[in-house]
Order: C-alpha cells, then structure tokens, then sequence
C-alpha cells in the first residue's frame, strides 16, 4: 500500500492506476510503463518564406 503524504496512512482508495484519500483530497496517478523506442528528432520551427 501507498501512504498519504498529507496523513501518513494508507491510501483507502488504490488501484492499478493510482490512489486517492477523500479525507485530504490528494490524488497520486501511476504512470504508465516508460517507452522503450526512441523519442523522435526535435526540429526547430520555420519561418514562412524559409527552406
């Protein structure tokens, strides 16, 4: 089980996808599995008239 950080109990509510506490109104979400593939090429924006 994951603990609140706001009351340093359990969460009451946990699934696979995350947790919540109505008590303290905090939210935690999962994230999903990191991707393995490669993040794709940054290209800088262009101008209109450039090339």
């Amino acid at each position: 089980m994951t603990r609140c950080p706001k009351g340093q109990h359990d969460f009451p509510i946990e699934d696979d996808t995350g947790a919540y506490c109505a008590e303290h109104g905090v939210t935690l979400i999962r994230n999903p599995e990191p991707n393995q593939g490669e993040a794709p090429p940054v290209t800088a924006p262009t101008q209109k008239g450039q090339k």
